[in-house]
């Protein structure tokens, strides 16, 4: 099983929700306030998920010139040396699960 990895610097409010939205409906989970992680099998699923985003960054693109999202796939060896620093980012007073792939 492999991962992709997606970090976006966004500061339009609006595009930000969409693509975090975007991401939660692919199955992805925050890790950082702008890091998201998921697993994949399938060969095309970078590229799946790269064709979504582009679609909606091209819809808000006169207000977006400078929003960016990068995605990238992770080997399982790389997730299993990964090394957590302090808290990692919560979306809810719920305590934060640890997402091991």
């Amino acid at each position: 099983m492999k991962a992709i990895l997606a970090i976006y610097d966004i500061t339009q409010n609006s595009l930000r929700t969409r693509i975090i939205k975007i991401l939660k409906q692919e199955g992805f989970k925050r890790i950082q306030k702008s890091v998201f992680i998921n697993e994949y099998s399938c060969n095309n699923a970078l590229e799946i998920i790269a064709s979504k985003i582009d679609q909606c960054l091209k819809s808000f693109a006169k207000d977006s010139i400078s929003e960016s999202v990068i995605i990238f796939p992770i080997n399982p060896e790389s997730l299993m040396q990964s090394i957590t620093l302090g808290m990692p980012a919560q979306e809810s007073n719920k305590p934060s699960k640890v997402y091991v792939f």
